[in-house]
C-alpha cells in the first residue's frame, strides 16, 4: 500500500485465483501430454524422450505457425509492407495446433480471454488422455 496507491485486497486475491487456475490447467495439459507419451511407449526411458521429442515439435509447430500471417490479414509493419518478414500463408492456422500458442491468454487481464484461454488447455488435455485411454485399450486387449 505504501508503494502502490492502488493497491488492494481484492486485486492480490484475483491475481492469486488467476495464477493459481492458470497453473493448474497448464500442468493438467502437459500432464495429459506425458500420459500419452507413457501410454504409447512401454519403456518409462524411452517414453520420458519421447515426451521430451514431443513438447519439442509441439513447441516448434506453435512457433512456426506464428510466423506467417493469416491470407488477407493485412501487414502490420513497414517492413512487412514492403515484403520482408513474415507472408500470408494457410500456414498460420498450424499456431492453433498447439497448446503452446494459447499460452499467454492465460494471465490476460479480460476475463473471457482467461476462460477461453484455460478451457482450450483442458479441452487438449482431455485429447491427450483419450488418445491415451485409447492406447491403453488398445494394448491391453
Amino acid at each position: 500500500k505504501l508503494l502502490n496507491a492502488d493497491f488492494g485486497a481484492m486485486d492480490v486475491a484475483l491475481w492469486t485465483f488467476k495464477l493459481v487456475a492458470s497453473s493448474l490447467v497448464l500442468a493438467l495439459a502437459y500432464l495429459a501430454l506425458t500420459s500419452l507419451c507413457s501410454a504409447l511407449v512401454p519403456q518409462p526411458g524411452v517414453a520420458l524422450i519421447v515426451n521430451i521429442i514431443v513438447l519439442f515439435v509441439l513447441w516448434a509447430v506453435g512457433v512456426y505457425g506464428e510466423v506467417f500471417r493469416f491470407p488477407g490479414e493485412v501487414a502490420d509493419s513497414a517492413l512487412e509492407q514492403l515484403g520482408v518478414g513474415p507472408s500470408e500463408s494457410w500456414r498460420a492456422y498450424l499456431r492453433y495446433v498447439s497448446v503452446w500458442h494459447f499460452r499467454h491468454d492465460l494471465l490476460h487481464p479480460y476475463w473471457h480471454r482467461f476462460v477461453t484461454a484455460g478451457l482450450i488447455h483442458v479441452g487438449f488435455a482431455l485429447v491427450f488422455l483419450g488418445l491415451a485411454q485409447l492406447a491403453l485399450r488398445r494394448r491391453d486387449l
